[in-house]
């Protein structure tokens, strides 16, 4: 079963994922949820970005690592 990137609070607060509301989120079928501020839906966090960014951290890691070192850095 594919489960939503957003779930409407009014839908899952008197269901068993209302546990989520004392942590401030859940994993769902290996699926993490986190409760959304302002609307308390419970809202993804896409994996697809999660890799981006550890992509673009290791890559500022290595731009850092090469300028301490004194190569020459392009900075972007």
């Amino acid at each position: 079963m594919e489960y939503p990137d957003r779930i409407p609070y009014q839908a899952w607060i008197n269901s068993q994922l209302s546990v989520a509301r004392f942590y401030g989120g859940m994993i769902l079928n290996g699926k993490e949820y986190f409760v959304e501020p302002g609307t308390n839906d419970l809202v993804s966090k896409s994996s697809k970005n999660k890799a981006k960014q550890r992509k673009a951290e290791k890559d500022r890691y290595q731009q850092l690592m090469d300028w301490k070192q004194g190569r020459s850095v392009e900075i972007t």
